[in-house]
């Protein structure tokens, strides 16, 4: 175990994010309007109209005050693509969202969140379940701080973010930041982030039997994954925590960034049945839900799969 504890925030560092960046409405919301409309008129988010919003536009401050299709207030930012998907693509994280309620509901506990980004998905969830425990984790420091200040303009409560990365063991990890697309930070190649803009920052790492062992939440109902590729190596440093809890786990696989880190699904599935029971399901964007198997071929679209334990009981069940 760690003798470095990770960075935690809570309520007071949450309302101490949101004062620190005081975020105003101003041109981004009504840049943000227009895209929606756009995106109703022509039925996909438009890339075209984002990249003239990163050449024409050059405010002073990149942080807005931001809403997003399912009226959640957050913290955008004029470089981030993910601000103008959660403002101008209706649906945009309903199905993970829907998820993520439903298995909360089918059993106690709390809900760790690795790849919190900007604290979207648990600010609508905690809108749904405010008093389900809630971790979340985030290692990039500029975009945890939206988070935090995202979960102040929410109300999120019950609620700690852990500022590290998680991973198979303890120490520091290089991660490439692109503050022009968040939602792709990672360990590994992004095609999408090779520009200028890409960063390489050094932050903690900590194994999540560590950081659950250090935290002591209590009985775990859910574990959400979505850490662009690193997906494995979250899970190999989660064993224990996986042996002793009872928790559904939801994590996504991205096959291309997946097959740079050097892993597949069947990998990941073989090392959480060696653990315990799981019902698998495959939910795809364009397929629906559906049962998995090791032979399916999931081509470059990303999907998530949601590992459900089985128990003594529900085996029995039809």
């Amino acid at each position: 175990m760690s003798s470095v504890l990770p960075k935690l925030l809570g309520e007071p560092e949450f309302q101490s994010a949101l004062n620190e960046i005081n975020p105003k409405p101003g041109l981004g919301n009504l840049l943000g309007i227009a895209l929606k409309y756009m995106n109703r008129r022509a039925g996909w988010f438009r890339m075209n109209f984002f990249e003239k919003i990163q050449t024409k536009f050059h405010p002073s401050r990149n942080l807005f005050l931001a809403r997003s299709c399912a009226n959640i207030p957050f913290v955008g930012d004029f470089r981030d693509l993910d601000t103008w998907y959660w403002m101008a693509q209706p649906g945009h994280g309903d199905d993970i969202v829907k998820t993520i309620v439903e298995q909360l509901l089918k059993r106690d506990g709390v809900y760790i969140d690795v790849g919190t980004n900007v604290g979207m998905i648990i600010s609508r969830v905690a809108k749904k379940l405010p008093n389900t425990q809630v971790i979340g984790i985030e290692p990039m420091e500029p975009t945890a701080k939206r988070a935090a200040a995202t979960f102040a303009l929410n109300g999120v409560r019950n609620c700690t973010l852990v500022n590290a990365a998680v991973g198979e063991s303890n120490g520091v990890l290089e991660i490439k930041y692109n503050p022009n697309f968040t939602g792709q930070t990672s360990v590994h190649k992004v095609e999408f982030a090779e520009d200028d803009h890409v960063s390489t920052l050094t932050v903690p790492i900590f194994t999540l039997d560590d950081l659950i062992q250090t935290m002591a939440p209590g009985k775990i109902s859910l574990i959400k994954i979505d850490v662009e590729g690193h997906e494995f190596a979250v899970l190999s440093g989660a064993q224990n925590a996986l042996r002793e809890h009872e928790a559904a786990i939801l994590f996504e696989y991205n096959p291309p960034i997946a097959r740079a880190a050097g892993w597949t699904p069947k990998q990941a599935v073989d090392l959480l049945r060696s653990l315990r029971n799981y019902d698998i399901s495959v939910l795809d964007p364009v397929q629906g839900k559906h049962p998995y198997s090791d032979d399916l071929d999931f081509g470059d679209g990303i999907v998530d799969l949601l590992c459900e334990p089985v128990t003594a009981l529900t085996q029995w069940l039809p």
